[in-house]
């Protein structure tokens, strides 16, 4: 019998494809850019301050550049100043 693993897919805002796979458990900390293979956005995930900030890809089509993130289910919702 496989044992539940606790993992999280951190999703590419714009087209919903996993960036990035990371365990609920374990405490990631630091941004780190990651590339979407789908829409080839690059994207700084910050898991300390659960930011994700569009870098450079399609910046004419990327009308949102700042998004939260939620660790819980890897989803992000934009971010409102």
């Amino acid at each position: 019998m496989v044992e539940d693993q606790n993992l999280v897919n951190v999703k590419c805002p714009m087209c919903e494809t996993t960036l990035v796979t990371v365990e609920r458990d374990q405490e990631v900390r630091g941004p780190f850019q990651h590339k979407c293979a789908k829409c080839k956005r690059f994207w700084r995930v910050d898991y300390t301050r659960k930011v994700v900030t569009h870098v450079k890809g399609k910046l004419d089509k990327t009308p949102i550049k700042k998004w939260v993130l939620d660790l819980k289910s890897g989803d992000s919702t934009p971010h409102i100043q």
